[in-house]
């Protein structure tokens, strides 16, 4: 029986986590050079990295990464597109697991005073500006500030204490 999906840790060192690639009739074929390009054995990097333990794979975390439908983003990317947004004094991203697509992507807003909050003219906005698809909030999350550490970096886990 063949399976739908094998995996392959490269790169890294005995102690540290290594990159993980996938193989299998269920991965994508990508492009040559694109985010989905196979090597010569036919393995996509994922972007993640993760080790072997009692013969399971732990896939390591970043918490600045966001890995969603088998792409990954730069949290502060997002951070910077939803902050774009004209109606908004400041937002944020951050994501809840997803056995899906790896990460349910929310963005945390702090709407402008007298403003309505839409997700669908969030969403027109990023349309707008030809942003990708897969970088669209699922949903948003009205909060009164985004918390920040005192260099200014989003405090991501923070925001969910805030409901």
């Amino acid at each position: 029986m063949t399976a739908f999906v094998e995996t392959r840790l490269t790169n890294g060192t005995e102690t540290s986590a290594k990159d993980i690639s996938v193989r299998g009739p269920l991965v994508p074929r990508g492009r040559a050079h694109g985010p989905a390009a196979r090597d010569a054995d036919g393995f996509v990097k994922t972007g993640l990295h993760g080790e072997t333990r009692n013969g399971r794979l732990v896939v390591s975390r970043d918490p600045e990464l966001v890995y969603h439908g088998g792409f990954t983003i730069a949290a502060s990317e997002l951070d910077g597109l939803y902050q774009a947004f004209p109606e908004f004094l400041d937002a944020a991203a951050f994501v809840l697991p997803d056995p899906v697509v790896g990460d349910r992507i929310f963005a945390a807003v702090v709407p402008a005073p007298s403003v309505g909050v839409s997700l669908a003219a969030l969403h027109d906005f990023l349309a707008e500006r030809s942003v990708a698809p897969y970088k669209f909030p699922d949903k948003l999350l009205v909060v009164p500030e985004i918390p920040r550490d005192d260099g200014g970096a989003v405090l991501r886990e923070a925001i969910l204490k805030q409901v």
